[in-house]
């Protein structure tokens, strides 16, 4: 089935490398760490809109993943703005966890054109209903062993999808075992919103 490729945050040169070798093998979802310096950011952006422009291709979903990069509201804006002249489709946590007020309000100045997913901000099943309430994200990141047993992390994905978000299962390294938990667990979805992560 599709796979999201992920790009770690290394030399813009390789980063756009990396970018063409999931776009030759068809994948059509890209995450991509972020430089959490806006000039940086800025380049790393222009050097992936050329190649997508010498590749061909437009119907790419890129996410980009900030890691919790930019702590106040005013950088982080200025950020999402860059990343909205870009055609980013997804941004994942841009500010702290804790900074669901301000993510809140980032989300509505760039909604529709910019998701919002959590990642970092998810501590616990309950953290679900405070998402939805505050209206703080399209999307929530679930890794498998973050909320303890796959049981609740499953629970907690479909009340996810019931709360009008969507829900993302991504994966950190993991062994063998692990990787047959997580398939075992994407299988038992019945709707996946976003393909597995490789």
């Amino acid at each position: 089935g599709p796979i999201t490729g992920t790009i770690f945050l290394k030399h813009i040169l390789k980063m756009a490398k990396e970018l063409e070798y999931w776009i030759e093998r068809g994948v059509k979802h890209i995450k991509f760490k972020i430089s959490c310096n806006l000039d940086e950011l800025e380049s790393q952006l222009r050097v992936f809109k050329n190649k997508l422009k010498e590749i061909g291709t437009e119907t790419i979903v890129l996410r980009a993943d900030t890691n919790e990069c930019f702590s106040d509201i005013e950088k982080a804006r200025k950020a999402l703005k860059i990343m909205n002249r870009y055609n980013i489709n997804i941004v994942e946590q841009p500010m702290p966890r804790e900074k669901l007020k301000e993510i809140a309000k980032l989300r509505k100045e760039f909604h529709p054109s910019i998701e919002i997913m959590l990642d970092e901000s998810l501590q616990r099943p309950s953290d679900i209903e405070l998402f939805a309430q505050m209206e703080v994200a399209d999307t929530v990141n679930f890794h498998p062993s973050k909320l303890g047993c796959l049981t609740i992390t499953r629970e907690t994905i479909l009340k996810t999808q019931r709360l009008g978000m969507k829900a993302n299962i991504g994966s950190a390294l993991m062994t063998e075992i692990g990787l047959y938990h997580y398939l075992n667990l994407a299988a038992s979805i019945p709707r996946l919103d976003y393909p597995l992560e490789e």
